[in-house]
């Protein structure tokens, strides 16, 4: 299944992954992270949701805009994982 990010969407996620688990750096290879292994989604789909908790709500309990890119992130990563078996 295709799950393709823009150019900003994948700078975005280098960034993340790179200052918070840069050893899985090597799975970005592609936009394309629905090409990526389930294994490979998951670990990369926990760095975003750390990186959400930390960096994406405001005081307020609600999502900054940094959250709300990292939500969308969250979403096209782990569509793949809602459609093949596990």
């Amino acid at each position: 299944m295709k799950a393709i990010l823009n150019e900003k969407q994948m700078r975005l996620l280098r960034d993340i992954v790179s200052s918070r688990s840069p050893e899985l750096l090597y799975h970005l290879n592609s936009a394309d992270v629905g090409k990526l292994r389930r294994e490979s989604r998951q670990l990369i789909l926990r760095v975003l949701g750390l990186e959400f908790a930390a960096s994406g709500v405001g005081a307020d309990s609600e999502p900054t805009a940094r959250g709300l890119e990292i939500e969308e992130l969250l979403d096209i990563v782990n569509r793949p994982n809602l459609v093949d078996d596990p």
